[in-house]
């Protein structure tokens, strides 16, 4: 094999190891876009309880995620089918099951504040979730950054390493 052919065969087994670690790099973003889903969730939540007047289960169904029309669909009451909705769409190959245990906690938190209490105490309910899952979501795109870099340097020295073995 001449050597401008096994220059050829370097350059793209790397290119192919890369291009799997840019595939890997691009699962991390899962996270980040289940945590702007629901912070978006959240805050329209937060507008039709507080503004439209929407009963909690009215709102939880009107808010178009998944997580919060499950809790809206379920008898009981909507705080313990919040919680409930969370644990089964966040398991393996739910919608949810890339947010970590943090994530859940906070969707926790908010289950157990909703409809309790007074009016400003929902309010300060729903901003306090909503910021949070702003800073959650925030760290879990610079965490996606970070791995991504890394999957990607990886996977070009992981083709260079096969590379230089089989040339």
């Amino acid at each position: 094999m001449n050597a401008g052919l096994k220059l050829a065969a370097a350059a793209v087994l790397t290119a192919a190891c890369a291009g799997l670690g840019w595939s890997a790099a691009l699962k991390q973003t899962r996270r980040v876009k289940a945590l702007q889903s629901l912070r978006r969730a959240v805050s329209r939540l937060a507008e039709d309880m507080l503004e439209k007047r929407l009963p909690l289960r009215g709102a939880l169904a009107a808010s178009e995620h998944v997580l919060f029309s499950r809790a809206a669909q379920e008898c009981q009451s909507p705080e313990e089918a919040l919680k409930r909705a969370a644990r089964e769409l966040s398991g393996r190959g739910g919608p949810l099951d890339s947010l970590t245990r943090e994530d859940l906690a906070a969707v926790e938190r908010l289950a157990d504040g909703l409809g309790r209490g007074s009016l400003e105490r929902q309010r300060l309910l729903l901003r306090e979730t909503t910021d949070e899952m702003a800073a959650l979501s925030l760290a879990a795109e610079k965490l996606a950054a970070e791995r991504g870099r890394l999957y990607v340097s990886l996977g070009a020295l992981g083709g260079l390493a096969l590379a230089v073995m089989l040339v």
